[in-house]
């Protein structure tokens, strides 16, 4: 008697029962949205924002390198600053962290929204009156503005502190989680020993591994498809490369372990030059890179834009009209500036003044996105 011969299912059939076993984790492509595409997170500069095809991607780990000094914390503080701008009171946000109190001062000079307690409010207000002045009330009342939900976790031991991350990013109620930084957690075997004993090799790495494992299940789609739109923004440290063996090894180092470097969507590499007039220093020239783009984009694309401390940051609508002029939008000739028909001025300062007084600045970076090929939400 001949054999039968075996059936083959049908894909569908397959898909099914994989459904039944495996209820809310099983998904053709039509049922499932990628979160970069449902949401990227702009930076509200212009140039970065075209780069990363309209900002930081929603649904993964996104990582702000570089030495110290060079303006992560900023970068970090400057996307916080323009969510709350887009989502208002809908903007929620958690800044854990690993080496000092978030500082809100410094935030507030961002433009973040970042409320001072009552207990900093009054010190503040004793040492104005000591110098013999008084803080206005409406400075007063801006130190205690918030826009959402500011949600700040102190430096606690590596093992705490990135369970709490990872719980806050489960629960989805967060926009921007900010992990600043994984270049000086504390483990509880170290903080457990005197210094002396303390070393262990690879623990702080080891640690990491294991958090970016977790990160992929907590960033994950839900039963029905739904993708986790939670931005993890992490923050880490480069130094320079004592051990290299030849030219071709790089100059600097990451501290932490090789796993965040694999499990990032994006890394952004900061570094800087003096910014001067004359003799005195008058901020930093900020240098950007992408050195990885996973999420829709290559990496590869790099610029700059200066740092005043005068302004506690960038100058927008120069930096704006700098951008507007390479992709063609607005027309350079000389130092003059024109948009269409509009004459803007003499010199990119003053033009960039015209830009902001005529109310052309949106208009021009909206222009500016088209040209570019970038859809990206600003308010």
């Amino acid at each position: 008697m001949a054999k039968r011969k075996k059936e083959i299912p049908s894909a569908k059939d397959v898909i099914a029962a994989l459904k039944s076993r495996y209820p809310g984790k099983i998904f053709e492509a039509s049922e499932y949205s990628m979160p970069w595409v449902m949401k990227r997170l702009p930076t509200g500069i212009l140039d970065i924002d075209i780069a990363l095809q309209g900002g930081f991607p929603a649904g993964g780990l996104s990582f702000l390198i570089g030495k110290q000094g060079v303006g992560k914390s900023w970068m970090a503080n400057q996307i916080i600053r323009e969510q709350q701008l887009i989502y208002g009171d809908d903007c929620s946000v958690a800044w854990v962290s690993t080496e000092m109190p978030y500082d809100k001062m410094q935030g507030q000079s961002c433009g973040v929204a970042v409320p001072l307690s009552d207990a900093e409010l009054t010190k503040i207000k004793q040492d104005f009156i000591a110098s013999g002045d008084v803080l206005p009330p409406e400075i007063a009342a801006e130190m205690q503005h918030t826009v959402g939900t500011f949600l700040t976790l102190p430096p606690s031991t590596a093992e705490k502190s990135l369970d709490m991350a990872l719980e806050i990013i489960r629960s989805r109620a967060f926009k921007v989680v900010v992990i600043d930084s994984f270049g000086s957690m504390l483990t509880d075997l170290e903080k457990d020993k005197d210094l002396d004993q303390a070393n262990r090799v690879g623990g702080a790495a080891l640690l990491n591994t294991s958090f970016a494992r977790k990160l992929n299940e907590a960033l994950s789609t839900d039963e029905n498809g739904d993708p986790n739109l939670t931005c993890v923004i992490g923050i880490n440290q480069v130094r320079d490369n004592m051990n290299r063996a030849n030219k071709y090894s790089p100059e600097t180092i990451e501290t932490g372990g090789w796993a965040l470097k694999h499990a990032r969507w994006v890394t952004l590499f900061l570094s800087k030059s003096k910014l001067r007039e004359g003799t005195t220093r008058v901020g930093s020239t900020v240098r950007w890179e992408i050195t990885k783009q996973k999420a829709g984009g290559h990496e590869g694309a790099k610029g700059d834009f200066d740092f005043f401390y005068s302004h506690g940051g960038i100058d927008y609508p120069l930096h704006t009209l700098t951008v507007a002029a390479d992709y063609g939008v607005v027309e350079r000739s000389g130092s003059w500036f024109s948009y269409g028909d509009i004459k803007l001025g003499q010199g990119a300062p003053k033009a960039a003044s015209a830009m902001v007084e005529l109310g052309l600045t949106d208009e021009i970076r909206d222009a500016t996105l088209k040209a570019s090929g970038v859809k990206c939400q600003y308010k």
